[in-house]
């Protein structure tokens, strides 16, 4: 019964330090360590920045500090490594989320893309304006 106690013991201690080591909100996943891709956007500070402004707008659905709320969590969010994807959702829209091309100039798209990939323990890489502009050319994907 002795042993049995400890396994037990040591089971909630390993299982407590796991769910603690994972660090994520519900409904999103765990961002990959993974080393920094070589080719890569670097972040442009001031792109950054307007994003930063700019996210209030998303806040409403995506929580003020990337939580999550009617849209999904950014905070670790391993979809964010997708630049294309994130472009794309920004231009078009996906699901319940509205498109903001209409709203938003590529340099916004590409400031608001490139905040919420570098934030709350997101470490993706910016988001080029040239990028952006490419996408929105290409015009938004068959679903």
């Amino acid at each position: 019964m002795k042993h049995f106690s400890i396994l037990v013991a040591l089971a909630v201690l390993v299982g407590g330090a796991v769910i603690l080591s994972t660090n994520t909100w519900p409904g999103s996943q765990a961002v990959a360590q993974t080393p920094p891709d070589a080719d890569a956007v670097p972040v442009d500070d001031a792109l950054f920045a307007t994003g930063e402004s700019e996210f209030a707008i998303c806040a409403a659905c995506h929580g003020a500090s990337g939580e999550g709320g009617v849209g999904p969590a950014f905070a670790d969010n391993a979809e964010l490594a997708d630049a294309h994807l994130v472009i794309e959702t920004i231009l078009f829209g996906k699901d319940v989320m509205p498109a903001f091309g209409d709203q938003f100039d590529d340099e916004q798209v590409a400031a608001a893309a490139t905040y919420i990939r570098n934030s709350w323990g997101n470490e993706f890489g910016g988001v080029a304006v040239d990028d952006v502009a490419s996408i929105r050319a290409a015009g938004a994907p068959a679903q």
